[in-house]
């Protein structure tokens, strides 16, 4: 029962593109005002009409925003505290020494949050609802109060420190948030250039004490995103911070770029495909071919 222009009017402000959607509140809301249908010639009826409209266009525009700016949505609904479950994980992002290479600071959540989703029973909450709810140092009460709002049991927090010219550390404990307790703390240094290595490394170490401490936890998988090379993960990782904010065209360039370091990085070739259809160029030759490389170099 929404009028055509209504929804025509919502569709462009809760368009993907930043650009496809209104630049103004004021343009949305002639929209909305053009689209109003028609309505008996009583002056006195009309303006409350425009004005509900207005009001609902409004409300869901906000609403729009919040989804696409995806805060902690649930921090915003309700105060009440989640039931917190013992097989979830939260990995909070890593606070970074002297490692100018800002990438992994947010990076590594990626990382190890593949790492430890799906061992045993572990499930981990997303990477990017983590990120874009994130305030404060990586601590055990910063990560607690993470964990806690997302339901989690557990969570991973740490610091990368770079202690040489191509030397980094990287630290992380294991916290468990319902018993209010470290559970394990580990620590591993090597050459820069094996980050992400040294991340499956340590998350195998504290697997392996969740596994000694009773919890029943599985196998985890190495070179978790599907590569191996340095530059290819850089800028795959790279490319999903600006997809989380919407920035898709600088995102294809790094994926295009993580694909062109590593033409078998299927996830990269997975995610040129969601940004072309961000973009709009979702049925053009090479966002097919990307999909299509997807789905060759696909083993699980």
């Amino acid at each position: 029962s929404v009028p055509a222009g209504i929804e025509r009017a919502i569709d462009k402000a809760t368009s993907p593109a930043a650009s496809d959607r209104w630049r103004s509140m004021d343009e949305f809301l002639n929209a909305l005002e053009a689209a109003d249908p028609p309505s008996p010639p009583m002056a006195a009826t009309r303006r409350p009409r425009r004005v509900a409209w207005a009001m609902a266009g409004a409300a869901l525009l906000l609403l729009a925003i919040a989804i696409v700016l995806r805060p902690s949505l649930r921090s915003l609904v309700s105060t009440r505290a989640m039931p917190l479950d013992s097989t979830r994980l939260a990995i909070a992002p890593f606070d970074l020494l002297d490692v100018k290479d800002t990438v992994w600071r947010n990076g590594i959540v990626d990382v190890l949050a593949r790492d430890f989703d799906g061992a045993g029973p572990l499930r981990t909450v997303s990477p990017s609802t983590v990120i874009n709810g994130w305030h404060g140092r990586s601590d055990a009460a910063s990560a607690a109060r993470m964990a806690g709002a997302n339901g989690a049991g557990l969570a991973v927090f740490g610091q990368i420190i770079q202690t040489g010219a191509d030397v980094i550390e990287i630290r992380a404990t294991l916290y468990d948030v319902i018993a209010n307790l470290s559970l394990a703390e580990e620590h591993l240094t090597g050459p820069a250039a094996s980050v992400v290595h040294l991340a499956d490394s340590l998350a195998l170490r504290l697997l392996h004490e969740l596994g000694r401490r009773g919890r029943g936890v599985g196998a985890t998988r190495g070179a978790s995103l599907g590569s191996s090379s340095v530059d290819a993960m850089r800028m795959f990782l790279r490319g999903e911070q600006l997809l989380r904010h919407n920035q898709f065209a600088a995102a294809r360039d790094a994926y295009e770029s993580a694909v062109g370091s590593d033409s078998t990085f299927a996830l990269a070739f997975h995610r040129l495909r969601t940004v072309n259809s961000a973009l709009g160029a979702e049925l053009d030759s090479a966002s097919r071919a990307a999909a299509l490389r997807a789905g060759s170099l696909n083993h699980g």
